[in-house]
């Protein structure tokens, strides 16, 4: 078999070459296990130094990782974490746009609301008024700042 021939079933080419290392996917790919591994990355202390840490499928092959999380929908779309103190495996990844990255970060104030957890961001859009403005009289005033009409049941 040559080198860049695809494996066949059974068949473990050390050598196998997928033609995608230049690809959009592979970058973030490779920038996602760097930024868990490599000390010297942009970004480690975010995410390996908290113990962020890549499973072993994935972190071994760009190919596996490729056939669980799929290729990325669109340019505008980033590797996300759901739970974003989880780690990078199955089912705590997808694809998201920019905006829903963003209300999924760590210092994403969540209030609870009847029990139930509510983005601040995500009322303060519903309210149609800037998120930054409700964050502010929420820390002024508490959960009588949030205009409860605008929360959803």
């Amino acid at each position: 078999m040559k080198p860049h021939a695809r494996p066949q079933d059974g068949d473990l080419n050390p050598n196998f070459r997928h033609g995608m290392s230049r690809s959009a996917d592979y970058t973030i790919w490779n920038a996602m296990r760097l930024r868990c591994y490599n000390e010297g990355t942009n970004g480690y202390e975010r995410y390996g130094a908290r113990g962020i840490t890549v499973c072993e499928r994935w972190r071994l092959s760009f190919l596996d990782f490729l056939a669980d999380v799929g290729q990325r929908p669109s340019p505008q779309h980033q590797l996300d974490r759901i739970n974003n103190n989880g780690n990078y495996e199955p089912g705590n990844v997808q694809w998201s746009l920019r905006k829903t990255q963003a209300r999924n970060r760590r210092d994403t104030v969540i209030v609870e609301i009847n029990g139930t957890p509510h983005k601040l961001a995500d009322i303060a859009e519903r309210a149609g008024i800037k998120s930054q403005t409700l964050l502010k009289r929420y820390y002024r005033k508490g959960l009588a700042a949030i205009p409860m009409e605008h929360v959803p049941c």
